[in-house]
């Protein structure tokens, strides 16, 4: 048996087609993901092209950096990882918006949310004195949902009546 044989005879064998087929569609696959960031970065590019209008500069290469760092934080997008003192050029703003675009396809890149420090307390419960009964009352009704207060006024109505019978005799 010789060597080309050998290889005609794996070359057309059925799953070496069917490999074939899905290397296509995994092709296909790739390069769609790689339109998806593509045409992410060029929405991003129109849109930065757009603040800078706003701003008053009149092309990309008036951006500051700082400009590029508030423009993506009003898009909630983390910008630690930008180096705020290497100077902003065409290409350097390209490649940001290529990563960045990457990184929200990815799921990845978004600020996350500050952790705020427990809600302070209202304007009307701040006047009342903290150990006033109608105060904390109050407090706690303003932190249930709607339905939950209807809930509770329903109760109230149910016991007024109750109560206001006791007080008459």
């Amino acid at each position: 048996m010789k060597i080309n044989e050998t290889k005609r005879n794996h070359i057309d064998e059925g799953p070496l087609d069917l490999l074939t087929k899905s290397g296509r569609a995994q092709r296909k696959s790739f390069k769609q993901g790689q339109k998806t960031v593509k045409l992410t970065s060029e929405n991003l590019m129109n849109e930065f092209a757009e603040y800078l209008g706003v701003q008053g500069k009149r092309n990309m290469r008036q951006a500051t950096v700082q400009d590029v760092v508030s423009f993506l934080d009003s898009k909630n997008v983390e910008t630690s990882d930008i180096d705020v003192n290497e100077p902003m050029t065409p290409k350097r703003l390209k490649n940001i918006f290529t990563v960045k675009s990457r990184e929200a396809a990815q799921g990845k890149g978004a600020k996350k949310p500050a952790v705020s420090p427990k809600a302070k307390p209202t304007q009307s419960t701040k006047s009342a004195p903290k150990s006033s009964s109608y105060a904390q009352t109050k407090g706690n009704a303003m932190k249930l949902s709607a339905k939950e207060k209807r809930r509770l006024i329903q109760q109230l109505e149910k016991s007024l009546p109750a109560a206001q019978k006791k007080r008459k005799p």
